[in-house]
């Protein structure tokens, strides 16, 4: 029950169903509401939620073929929806190598500024967007399928400075 409720897939009548089944025991709705509300457990919704946003995408995409009065089978559905995404994904892929070879040929700039403070100031900016960079192209690239990713981790960047 408790991974029914943390990963909030699926419904309070879901996990009761489930729970009596389990066990043979009735739970109530509110039961079920008030444990986990006690032990101070929130319920992860982003299942349902993307579930939702998907189905509206879905909906989306199909709209107009549904309004010519098109029969849908399932294949079409999928085929569409998958070919939007297809679509996303490589635009996606191309915007961030051209932001990293944007933000490479500001870093091969910075090296030739004189001010040792505007170097200092245009290497966090830079870094910060490297950071944002690698975060995007880890997502658009599918490395990093997990949602729950933590973007406040710390990234360790050595930078030598020379005066020339």
């Amino acid at each position: 029950m408790d991974d029914d409720w943390c990963c909030g897939v699926k419904s309070l009548q879901g996990i009761a169903d489930s729970y009596e089944e389990k066990t043979g025991q009735k739970v109530t709705l509110a039961g079920i509401k008030k444990h986990y509300d006690n032990l101070g457990i929130p319920r992860d919704l982003s299942g349902k939620i993307k579930a939702k946003a998907d189905s509206l995408v879905e909906n989306e995409l199909v709209k107009d073929l549904v309004k010519s009065n098109i029969k849908l089978k399932e294949a079409d559905i999928v085929d569409a929806n998958a070919q939007n995404n297809a679509l996303i994904q490589i635009k996606q892929r191309k915007d961030v190598t051209r932001m990293r070879d944007i933000v490479a040929k500001l870093a091969e700039e910075l090296e030739l500024q004189e001010s040792f403070n505007a170097r200092v100031d245009c290497s966090k900016k830079l870094t910060e967007s490297m950071k944002s960079l690698i975060d995007l192209e880890r997502r658009v690239y599918k490395i990093d399928d997990d949602v729950s990713v933590d973007s406040n981790k710390r990234v360790s960047i050595k930078v030598n400075f020379y005066d020339a």
